[in-house]
Order: structure tokens, then C-alpha cells, then sequence
């Protein structure tokens, strides 16, 4: 029997074996193919009674888009994979749409992850409809430069990068800072902590963590 439960706990029979033309004891994890198909293998039944690789497909199989690694920085190619890509019109990451895609052919996109990126589902517009992963593309952000580079405790500082929306934690060389503020997805203020030594800059986001090339300097 292959079967289905929803999150909230609703059961649904898909599909019913018959040990004679479907298979059964089935012994290996299904396989699911980005249009949706379910793939499996069986020990028993069949036509000669020695196993039989099955195929299942039902409207409850909707397809789906896979992305490599799950992860990705501002400003990286990606490669995209999944059925009927030719003609596909836009690619986007969450709610940003990617400025630069290019459909190789009809089960891969390369796309190019815009400096606005958030965590997110990918998903790919097509002339039959819009199909998305299922589940997020983790942006990390990136910390491209701060101004000014130096300055005592109390200093509030422009962080500039990627990838900010949702920051959880601005650190200076280590030390929290206790105050920042997210202003875009490409800009942070925070007010340097008391205690920190000379050192990095970094942000944390659900995404990831970035941290500057350079060094920021208490005086």
C-alpha cells in the first residue's frame, strides 16, 4: 500500500498493491522524479514472481524544482533542475526575481542569485505554469565594507553587503553588538559593543554568516 498523511494528520490511500502485476514487499525507498512520478522496486510478485520495478503517478504528485547544495551567495551561479523548462520566463528567489537566467534546455536553468536574494523557495515560471522547490535556498550574506573603519565604542557603523534581511547577530571582532538596526537587504547600522579588540565584522542571518576582508579598528 502507498499512502499519504498530510501535517495535519489526514491519511490517504494512494495506491493499492497487487503482488501479481504490481510487485510487492517492496524493499528499497521510493524515488521521486521532479515531474512528480514515484519510483520503486519489489522483492516479490510480478510476472515471473521475482520483483518488479513499479511507477506511480497521481495528481497528488504535483512537480516539483531542485536546486545544487541548497546554498548560495549573492552574485553565484546555480544550476536548476526539473521538466519543461523550455520557454521558461523568469526565475525567482522568494519574491526577487533573478536579473540573469539562461534555459541550457528542458531540464536545466543556470540562474545567477541577485545581490537582494533572501532565504527562500526558488521557483521557475514556464508556459504551463510555475513550479518551486520544496524547500528553501539558503542565501548567506556577504559583508562587502563598513564605514568608517575605525572609531571608539559608541561608533555607529554602516555595514554594506548582501543577503541582510533577517540578521539575527552583528559581531565586532567576536563581541556582540548590542544595538543594530536592518535597513535593507544590503545595508546594517550597529553601534560598536564595549569590549571588543580590533578585529572583523560579521553578520549572521537564517542564511548563513558573512564577514568583512577587512579589519575594524577600536580606538
Amino acid at each position: 500500500m502507498l499512502y499519504k498523511v498530510t501535517r495535519t494528520g489526514t491519511f490517504k490511500v494512494v495506491h493499492n498493491f497487487d503482488c501479481a502485476t504490481d510487485g510487492c514487499n517492496n524493499w528499497v525507498p521510493l524515488v521521486q522524479r521532479t515531474d512528480g512520478t514515484m519510483f520503486g522496486v519489489s522483492q516479490g510478485g510480478g510476472i515471473y514472481n521475482s520483483g518488479a520495478v513499479f511507477r506511480i503517478a497521481s495528481s497528488s504528485f504535483p512537480p516539483f524544482i531542485i536546486v545544487e547544495n541548497y546554498a548560495a551567495k549573492s552574485g553565484a551561479t546555480i544550476d536548476i533542475l526539473g521538466n519543461g523548462f523550455t520557454g521558461a520566463t523568469a526565475v525567482k528567489f522568494g519574491s526577487v526575481p533573478a536579473t540573469s537566467f539562461k534555459v541550457v534546455n528542458s531540464t536545466l536553468i543556470t540562474a545567477v542569485v541577485p545581490p537582494t536574494a533572501i532565504t527562500g523557495l526558488v521557483s521557475v515560471t514556464t508556459p504551463t505554469g510555475t513550479v518551486s522547490t520544496l524547500k528553501n535556498l539558503k542565501v548567506s550574506p556577504t559583508v562587502t565594507g563598513f564605514n568608517p573603519p575605525s572609531g571608539p565604542v559608541g561608533t555607529p557603523v554602516v555595514i554594506t553587503g548582501t543577503g541582510f534581511t533577517g540578521a539575527t547577530k552583528v559581531t565586532f571582532a567576536g563581541v556582540a553588538a548590542t544595538q543594530f538596526t536592518v535597513n535593507s537587504v544590503t545595508k546594517i547600522t550597529a553601534t560598536v559593543p564595549s569590549g571588543p579588540l580590533t578585529g572583523k565584522i560579521v553578520v549572521i542571518t537564517p542564511g548563513g554568516t558573512g564577514s568583512s576582508t577587512t579589519s575594524f579598528t577600536v580606538n
